[in-house]
């Protein structure tokens, strides 16, 4: 049997099943040409996939009418869309997110070919390095409906078939919907959709509901119901001005084209704007519902969300206390997932959330072949399955790339724990893992079982980089700490910081300094208690995440000690003078604790008095005997700037009056803010400050009209 005959046959067998399928086929370039040529003309409506401009170039002059050529830095554009094949050309360098994003676009019935060099065994993929090759191709032979073809140049053969053996259940679209109308009923495609609809619609009828959470994997329609729930918001006069919040243009495509579908069913009036196919916005006659950049400060009473996992909970958290409804979707496992952590800290932290779930899928069937084998191959919905405390000590080992590609069970359960750290998830992120070379994985484990994990990039630049732009000083490439956590069962109990102290005997003598960035100012405690430093805060909030990105440092060599703490005591001192405008949004207590925490190895410089005017010091008297603390705010800040390097100093004060010193001096918060912030009355909090600056002054030996004048 020729190639083309069984790659024909197993799509018509396919085709029957109504499942959806996965063919590969290695095969040198120009046969893969061929195939492709080949492929563009066995379905009506297809997409090819490139990362080879050669083959872009030949596949655009070979596409037959109905197929769309793109690039892989093009797909975001092209999602929510359909169709019958997806082509992905693996010639060139190639994504684990393309794979992964493209797989949702192919329809019930339809085919994921993936057509790369041959023969099948000797050539790689993508240009993946052999590991994750190597992984990839084990998985392609586990799903459950799938064609490998190769031709080595000289032969074809096919090297595995598998056709499941039953047919799915045909999809009816639920008809006539109780409680919705029937120009929407129409539009639904599955009861969850319509649950989700209904849900919305409540929101809007009940005062104190503020907040409707939409969850679901990815092809669960998430965004075509809030698409129509606006429509039906619309079509009742509840909303007027509403802004759609999304990471780009391309994600909200889905949201507005059901939205117009909705608009048109029910006879009203509408104007769309924006470049010609995409939406940017629909106005009429009462209503306006536009597109919004995440980073703009909103002036409506009621904003959407599409895929809220790509603006970050930090993000979510300020729009909501700004908006009066607010009402967001997020893919809980897809390919820019954010898994079961992002949707309970979400439910944890917006205000009076109703949560709903949309489980059945709208392109295709439910227990799709296709949809199983990406969830397991790029481990989306990877989550640690439940475990209790064995008896006994624990191990901590390296884990080669190799060792995990050949033994799927331990990577899923490294990366389950590793995916906690991320609240955003990509297969690239398992992709790297597999094939960086500087890349570097270690397991604690307690009675054979994964509980805590470590990533880590040994010769990274990314520290150094960051460092560079507020420092005069070069630093040599660090080992950077990418993901580290542990099994939220097991958490608190010394197990991180017994895995991070053997990472860092494994890189002493091959590395002079390890770090780590992350944006969730809860970690910070972890990396403090283990005598890391921070030495950069971002000025401005992190674009994906929503929350300021916190760098911190430890020297592996006694060499580089001077040079670090000379980083920290800047960092210190910077963080007071501009404590009122670049660090006024991170919270007073995160704040204290980077000004109070002391690395053992940190050298503090040497203590001078800070130069204060006789008037300076006559206001920072006042204050200290029982005047308002904002009548020395001047001298206040000029004195904690000093102190805050010193850790002999700020040691002399309580967390209290570290926290309200942050709070009033350091952030210029009013008093009362410092209050809420404490929990305390604002007598409490002056009287706080005012015994905070007598320290200090007596740290610095300052007498009014004496020293420092």
């Amino acid at each position: 049997m020729s190639l083309v005959n069984a790659i024909e046959e197993f799509v018509a067998a396919v085709s029957v099943t109504g499942y959806r399928g996965l063919l590969v086929a290695a095969a040198p370039l120009r046969y893969g040409l061929s195939l492709i040529s080949w492929l563009s003309g066995i379905r009506r409506r297809g997409l090819l996939v490139t990362a080879s401009g050669e083959v872009r170039d030949a596949a655009q002059q070979v596409a037959e009418e109905g197929w769309s050529v793109v690039g892989q830095d093009e797909v975001i554009r092209m999602l929510g869309s359909e169709y019958d094949v997806v082509v992905v050309d693996a010639y060139g360098r190639l994504s684990a997110n393309t794979i992964a994003a493209v797989t949702d676009m192919v329809r019930g019935g339809g085919v994921l070919a993936i057509v790369g060099p041959g023969p099948w065994h000797g050539a790689s993929f993508g240009g993946w390095a052999p590991t994750f090759d190597r992984y990839f191709k084990s998985r392609v032979l586990e799903c459950r409906q799938h064609l490998v073809v190769e031709h080595d140049g000289s032969r074809a053969r096919v090297v595995s078939r598998r056709v499941v053996h039953e047919r799915a259940r045909k999809k009816r679209p639920p008809g006539r919907l109780e409680g919705l109308p029937a120009w929407l009923s129409r539009l639904v495609a599955t009861y969850d959709q319509a649950a989700a609809i209904k849900a919305v619609s409540a929101a809007f009828e009940d005062e104190k509901q503020r907040t409707v959470l939409l969850l679901g994997n990815r092809g669960r329609g998430k965004s075509a119901a809030l698409g129509l729930a606006l429509a039906w918001l619309v079509h009742r006069r509840v909303v007027g001005n509403v802004p759609v919040l999304a990471p780009s243009v391309y994600s909200v495509q889905q949201l507005f084209s059901h939205l117009a579908r909705g608009l048109r069913a029910a006879g009203i009036r509408y104007k769309a704007w924006g470049p010609r196919p995409l939406y940017e916005g629909v106005k009429g006659a009462w209503f306006k519902i536009y597109l919004e950049s995440p980073h703009e400060r909103l002036a409506a009473g009621v904003a959407f969300v599409d895929e809220a996992a790509a603006l970050g909970v930090a993000r979510l958290r300020r729009l909501a206390a700004r908006v009066r409804k607010l009402v967001a979707a997020t893919t809980v496992h897809g390919y820019e997932g954010s898994g079961r952590a992002l949707a309970h800290r979400l439910a944890r932290e917006l205000p009076s959330v109703t949560t709903v779930e949309l489980r059945e899928p709208v392109r295709y069937p439910e227990g799709d072949p296709l949809e199983e084998w990406l969830y397991r191959t790029f481990m989306l919905d990877a989550e640690p399955r439940e475990l209790e405390p064995g008896p006994g000590g624990y191990e901590v080992r390296r884990l080669s790339a190799g060792e995990l590609a050949d033994d799927y069970e331990l990577l899923r359960s490294v990366y389950s724990v590793l995916a906690l750290a991320h609240y955003r998830n990509m297969p690239s992120d398992l992709q790297l893992m597999l094939e960086r070379r500087d890349a570097e994985v270690y397991a604690l484990l307690v009675g054979g079982n994964v509980v805590s994990v470590a990533e880590v990039f040994v010769d990274d630049r990314l520290v150094a980089d960051v460092l560079a732009r507020s420092y005069s000083v070069g630093l040599p490439p660090a080992a950077r700490i990418v993901r580290i956590a542990t099994h939220p069962k097991l958490q608190r109990r010394g197990y991180g910081s017994r895995l991070l102290a053997f990472v860092e005997s494994q890189l002493r003598g091959r590395v002079k300094l390890v770090g780590a960035s992350f944006s969730n100012s809860e970690a910070l405690g972890f990396w403090l208690k283990n005598g890391y430093a921070v030495v950069y805060i971002s000025p401005r909030f992190n674009k994906v995440t929503g929350e300021k990105n916190y760098l911190v440092l430890k020297p592996l060599s006694d060499e580089l000690v001077p040079l670090v703490s000379e980083l920290v005591s800047d960092f210190r001192r910077r963080l007071v003078l501009a404590g009122s405008s670049l660090y006024r949004d991170v919270p007073a207590e995160v704040l204290a604790a980077v000004l109070s925490s002391c690395p053992p190895w940190y050298r503090e410089p040497e203590a001078k008095a800070p130069q204060l005017s006789r008037h300076a010091l006559h206001r920072l008297k006042r204050v200290i005997s029982g005047d308002y603390p904002e009548l020395a705010q001047d001298a206040a800040v000029i004195l904690a700037a000093h102190a805050a390097p010193r850790c002999s100093s700020v040691r002399e004060l309580e967390g209290r009056e570290l926290i309200a010193l942050t709070a009033t001096v350091v952030q210029g918060k009013p008093v009362w803010e410092a209050a809420d912030i404490l929990g305390v009355d604002a007598g409490t909090v002056e009287a706080l400050v005012r015994s905070a600056l007598a320290k200090l002054s007596r740290a610095f030996a300052l007498h009014p009209g004496g020293a420092g004048t």
